[in-house]
């Protein structure tokens, strides 16, 4: 009877430790599409307010893509 229980014990505990692990990967994941979406809003509220400086901006960061390197931006230019 002892070993049942000894056997038992650790398949509960891992599998409460999973379910954990679950919910917190569900609590990341939707902190982070909460964050992208704020940023987005922020985005686009600052688009809306200054549409040309934000523009220069985003042209002139570092971190953004080229836009040169999207297919047929060239050829528009």
């Amino acid at each position: 009877m002892t070993d049942s229980t000894s056997t038992e014990e650790p398949e509960n505990t891992a599998n409460t430790e999973s379910r954990e692990h679950a919910d917190w990967l569900d609590q990341v994941e939707q902190e982070a599409h909460e964050l992208i979406d704020q940023r987005f809003t922020e985005g686009q509220e600052a688009l809306a307010k200054h549409p040309r400086s934000v523009r220069v901006a985003m042209d002139s960061d570092p971190a953004s893509t080229d836009s040169a390197s999207w297919p047929g931006e060239t050829e528009a230019r």
